[in-house]
């Protein structure tokens, strides 16, 4: 009988110390850097985190072999949601801009 050999949960526990750091730093770095009513700060806060979260559910799709680069229609599926998470974020932003610099004539 073969006996499996425990992998070290090292690599998993500083893992989740980062993030951890990350969560507590990131917001305090954006506030610090922007002031809290500056409508940039919330959109880096928002997509800051979505990006974390968004590159651990890529990785774990790639390391549990949900989606395998090369078959099938996976390799199209995978470069849209890349492509998706950023045409997103660039939308957003644009729309930020156009909020802060054009203005709009109100009570016609």
């Amino acid at each position: 009988m073969n006996t499996v050999k425990k992998k070290s949960s090292l690599p998993l526990f500083l893992f989740i110390i980062a993030v951890l750091a990350f969560v507590y730093v990131f917001p305090r770095i954006l506030i610090s850097a922007w002031g809290p009513s500056d409508p940039w700060t919330c959109y880096l806060y928002q997509y800051g985190f979505g990006a974390l979260t968004f590159a651990i559910g890529i990785f774990l799709i790639l390391k549990t072999g949900s989606c395998k680069l090369g078959r099938g229609n996976d390799t199209f599926w995978f470069k849209w949601i890349i492509v998706g998470f950023f045409l997103f974020a660039i939308t957003h932003a644009v729309w930020i801009l156009l909020a802060l610099y054009m203005p709009v004539k109100g009570g016609i």
